[in-house]
């Protein structure tokens, strides 16, 4: 069992970021009824820019995970959210070639501005940690695992507990119907029908 546990380790870290990735294509599919073949793109967008600011720039990584979590991400988000608009009134086909054509133009300005080369990103979090039945962890596992547990927990219960939330599940179901109990559907997300 001890020979197992440290792929245990890294397959809950791997795992929590593989379930942050896949909650925000269920959460746009959820609330918009499309799904964003971009989203990757747009993860590797802020990850570049946090790149750019901490390692190139020398911004401590706390203000630069501000700057592109705080500021490029709603900006990426309401450019985004108009593009959404139109795709969720068009065929899902169509829809799909969108952000297909979005997830090649990100592509093409992240490879024309960075360049195609791989990066090394060196650890910023805590390398720092504590041995647990036998196997080391370090802090900054543990703050990607409850961090992405938060997010799942947070993003549940706002769905599920919240106006909003119920709002947000409604606009892909039926969005006339939830105009009709005065919350508008672009509000709330894309308008569908």
């Amino acid at each position: 069992m001890s020979d197992v546990l440290p792929f245990l380790v890294i397959g809950v870290v791997s795992g929590s970021l593989y379930g942050l990735a896949g909650m925000g294509l269920t959460l746009t599919y959820k609330t918009a009824g499309v799904f964003n073949f971009a989203h990757g793109a747009v993860g590797a967008a802020g990850a570049y820019a946090f790149f750019e600011l901490h390692f190139t720039h020398g911004v401590a990584w706390p203000v630069a995970l501000v700057i592109v979590v705080g500021v490029l991400g709603p900006a990426l988000g309401l450019v985004f959210e108009r593009i959404g608009r139109r795709l969720a009134d068009v065929s899902p086909a169509s829809g799909i070639v969108g952000t297909v054509g979005l997830l090649l133009l990100l592509q093409g300005f992240l490879t024309w501005t960075f360049g195609a080369e791989t990066r090394n990103v060196p650890a910023f979090l805590p390398t720092t940690g504590f041995r647990l039945a036998g196997v080391n962890i370090s802090w900054g596992q543990v703050i990607v695992t409850i961090l992405a547990a938060g997010a799942a927990l947070g993003l549940y219960a706002l769905l599920q507990f919240t106006a909003i939330g119920a709002a947000m599940r409604a606009v892909v179901d039926d969005a006339p119907l939830l105009a009709l109990t005065g919350t508008p559907p672009a509000a709330c997300g894309q308008s569908r029908g």
